[in-house]
């Protein structure tokens, strides 16, 4: 989705890395009733390899977070879902 938005944006960057570390209670796909299967806390670091400003990394990640598919079903799944965006 980054690529996408980047280039909407006119948005350069060399490259991007992730680190996602989420939270969730495995007694939920072991099959304990009432309690969730699905990730409890999300946090995602994104680090950009670009020379673009602050205020254009948080656009590009106001833009990201708008479209993405996998951000927003969490979102709607209520996980807690959080994400640190920085320059290399």
């Amino acid at each position: 989705m980054i690529a996408y938005v980047a280039q909407d944006q006119d948005f350069n960057y060399d490259g991007v890395t992730f680190v996602t570390e989420g939270t969730l209670d495995p007694r939920g796909f072991q099959g304990v009733e009432g309690v969730r299967t699905y990730f409890e806390k999300v946090h995602v670091n994104i680090v950009l390899d670009t020379t673009e400003s602050d205020e254009r990394i948080a656009a590009l990640q106001k833009g990201v977070e708008a479209r993405c598919p996998i951000h927003n079903l969490m979102h709607a799944a209520n996980v807690d879902i959080t994400a640190t965006w920085t320059r290399k």
